[in-house]
């Protein structure tokens, strides 16, 4: 058989997330013919020395497509079209369709003839490419991520430290005094942000980040029984956080780092077994440890939990040549509260009872 592919150059349609390409194929061959060198085409390897190749194996070569007719070890007497002897192992498939077009890859393809498919000797072979090579909707049991990043307000109560890294002494306090007042100085409050006149500390609405995850997955309608979507009921009730390392979006997030914020589903089908499309949404805060001027919190604080301040009021006392002035009174930390505000669950037993522990 000898199929030969020629482009129509006329039916390129190509948008931003690909198009088709448009073959007549022409010779000896049958439908099983056409679509087995289409095949080839996107599949056989190329070719090479020093290989066992067996009847039925399909290679490229210079540009063409190769079937083996006899058993045997590759070498330069039985290269494809080259070697003296090629004839005897090789029968020429027909000529190479491009697995990529521009920055597109071949999805599908299909043949159709013209004129008697009993006897025709011609057909219109459509190949489609696309971004990916893959236009076909998810397969059961696959999984799809995103993320995107949203901004929040936060009330921040108690600075990190000074911008520059400078200690809180009074000679490195970092007061910038206009040049006509030199000699009006401020209390050091240890980092504690928007103190009034009244000594009481306001803090400051800061605009702060947070890390959305949106994860879908594509599920046998087996495991969305009434169980499942009452234990799903409970988490939306409680929005946890996790309690277990858990991996979502290829990271492996650390108990305490992930909320569970809302999950939606649907069927993809009308029919009893058809499967469902179920998308969970994520909040993402890290671990950290706290910062809160001369206060050491001993453990490393959940990105959900809450560290709460408290602050006392004590004198602002400054030295003026070797005598303590006594000039207001001022709020300084002296110990944190480490809150958890959210409900730990195993976010793996609840959500995915398609995943084998």
């Amino acid at each position: 058989m000898s199929i030969t592919l020629k482009e129509r150059v006329t039916s390129r349609a190509f948008t931003n997330e690909g198009g088709t390409l448009e073959y007549i194929s022409y010779g000896s061959g049958s439908e099983s013919d056409v679509l087995a060198a289409i095949a080839a085409s996107v599949n056989a390897a190329s070719w090479v020395t020093a290989i066992s190749y067996v009847i039925g194996n399909y290679v490229k070569s210079g540009g063409l497509i190769y079937v083996c007719k006899l058993g045997h070890t590759s070498g330069a007497t039985n290269e494809p079209g080259v070697g003296a002897s090629w004839a005897t192992y090789w029968t020429l498939v027909g000529t190479i369709i491009p697995i990529t077009f521009l920055t597109f890859k071949i999805s599908s393809y299909e043949v159709e003839p013209i004129g008697d498919p009993t006897v025709s000797l011609f057909w219109i072979v459509t190949i489609t490419y696309d971004t990916d090579g893959d236009n076909s909707p998810p397969e059961t049991g696959e999984t799809v991520t995103s993320f995107d990043i949203q901004i929040n307000t936060k009330k921040i109560l108690q600075a990190y430290g000074y911008q520059d890294g400078a200690s809180a002494s009074a000679t490195t306090c970092r007061l910038y005094r206009s040049t006509g007042n030199k000699d009006i100085d401020a209390p050091h409050n240890n980092f504690a942000i928007g103190q009034d006149d009244m000594g009481n500390v306001t803090g400051a609405d800061v605009d702060t980040g947070s890390f959305i995850i949106n994860e879908t997955h594509y599920v046998d309608n087996t495991y969305v029984t009434g169980t499942y979507i009452r234990n799903l009921a409970s988490m939306l009730t409680d929005t946890p956080i996790n309690s277990d390392t858990i991996t979502i979006g290829g990271v492996a997030w650390n108990p305490g780092e992930v909320r569970f914020i809302g999950a939606s589903g649907s069927k993809r089908g009308t029919s009893d077994a058809a499967d469902w499309e179920i998308n969970y949404r994520y909040s993402i805060k890290t671990n950290y440890i706290p910062v809160i001027g001369d206060i050491t919190v001993g453990i490393t604080v959940n990105g959900w939990s809450w560290v709460d301040v408290r602050y006392v009021s004590e004198p602002w006392i400054v030295n003026i040549s070797g005598t303590d002035y006594e000039k207001g009174i001022r709020k300084v930390p002296v110990g944190a509260y480490v809150y958890r505000l959210w409900l730990p669950a195993s976010f793996s037993v609840v959500l995915y009872p398609w995943v084998t522990p």
